[in-house]
């Protein structure tokens, strides 16, 4: 009889899959509040009157998000709605010239601290295969807005359309802009084939853990959002009503766990 047995000890279970408890992976799990803060709410769509962007900066109170995106003319307003709640109003330098070149780096600086004295915490400028190509005039106009965006409390952003790049051009982008001074980088695709997570890690893994990660595509589910933040972003756009609806019901009897890549998934 073996010697555990004899004491009346209970003997070693097997660790399942060859995985100790010594070793298995440590998950993070997010209430519903954290992942609120992680959601954006857009209110920047152009048929949105001042009406319209008041009800959506209340909802971004009352359900927590972490942001509002806005347009610049409504930046004021939504400021005003969501003071002291800790959601961050966005909103675009050049907004209304988005599909054409750069303006130069002293207008752009100009609207950008215009914004923030307007109330703007977050002022992004949209990175397109256009204005990449244009050499290192890109770069000149994030570190602008950044110097203007800091000297007035405030950060700066950059949104990589993805449309025509190949991978390696959207992580050495956003590699450029952090450098620039940007805080937060955006990535993905608004229109044509939609971009995968796939593309996440290695910008992660290339900005660092400090920069903020923002993915553009619209995710649809928790599971989804979910993945991303594993892939590492932690910033999204989605349904806010939906996705915590479902994240208050799942977190009602089950924790909303992070996977693990190359053990989860």
């Amino acid at each position: 009889m073996p010697r555990s047995a004899a004491a009346g000890t209970k003997p070693r279970e097997a660790p399942l899959s060859g995985i100790s408890r010594a070793t298995a992976p440590k998950r993070r799990a997010l209430t519903s509040a954290e992942l609120a803060r992680m959601l954006e709410l857009r209110a920047h769509y152009p048929d949105l009157g001042n009406a319209d962007v008041e009800r959506a900066a209340t909802d971004a109170v009352t359900d927590g998000v972490g942001a509002l995106v806005v347009r610049p003319e409504h930046v004021p307003l939504a400021s005003r709605v969501v003071h002291g709640s800790g959601v961050r109003v966005v909103t675009g330098v050049d907004f209304l010239q988005r599909r054409e070149p750069l303006q130069p780096p002293v207008v752009l600086a100009k609207q950008a601290r215009l914004l923030a004295e307007a109330g703007a915490n977050s002022l992004a400028l949209i990175a397109t295969q256009q204005r990449l190509a244009d050499g290192t005039r890109f770069t000149d106009a994030i570190r602008a807005v950044s110097a203007a965006a800091r000297s007035h409390g405030a950060r700066s952003r950059v949104l990589i359309d993805v449309a025509g790049l190949t991978p390696h051009d959207v992580v050495e982008t956003a590699v450029l802009c952090v450098h620039a001074g940007a805080s937060v980088i955006q990535a993905g695709a608004w229109e044509g084939a939609r971009a995968t997570f796939n593309l996440l890690r290695p910008l992660r893994a290339a900005v660092g853990p400090d920069v903020v990660i923002k993915w553009t595509p619209e995710v649809r589910s928790v599971d989804a959002l979910l993945l991303g933040v594993a892939e590492g972003a932690n910033r999204f756009n989605g349904d806010i009503k939906a996705l915590l609806q479902q994240a208050r019901a799942r977190g009602a009897w089950i924790p909303l766990t992070v996977p693990v890549a190359g053990v989860d998934y």
